[in-house]
C-alpha cells in the first residue's frame, strides 16, 4: 500500500456527501486555515510519520486526531 486515503462524511446544502482524502489534503487544508485566518487558533493535526503509517493502530489513531481537526 503506497498511501493511506481516509473517508470523510459530511452534509451541505446539496445533502449528504461521502469523499476521499490523503494526510496531504489535510495538512494543505490546515496550512491554508493558518496563513488566511492569522490569529485565530487551528486545531493541529498529527505528524508526518514516515515510518509504521500503514499500521491499523497508527491509522485509527491518525483517522480519530484527524476527525478531531475537521470537527
Amino acid at each position: 500500500m503506497d498511501h493511506v486515503v481516509y473517508t470523510v462524511f459530511g452534509n451541505d446544502r446539496q445533502g449528504k456527501f461521502e469523499i476521499f482524502r490523503r494526510y496531504s489534503d489535510f495538512y494543505a487544508l490546515r496550512e491554508l486555515f493558518v496563513d488566511h485566518l492569522a490569529g485565530l487558533y487551528i486545531p493541529p493535526i498529527p505528524s508526518k510519520r514516515t515510518v509504521g503509517n500503514t499500521k491499523s493502530e497508527f491509522i485509527s489513531e491518525r483517522c480519530f486526531l484527524l476527525n478531531l481537526f475537521i470537527r
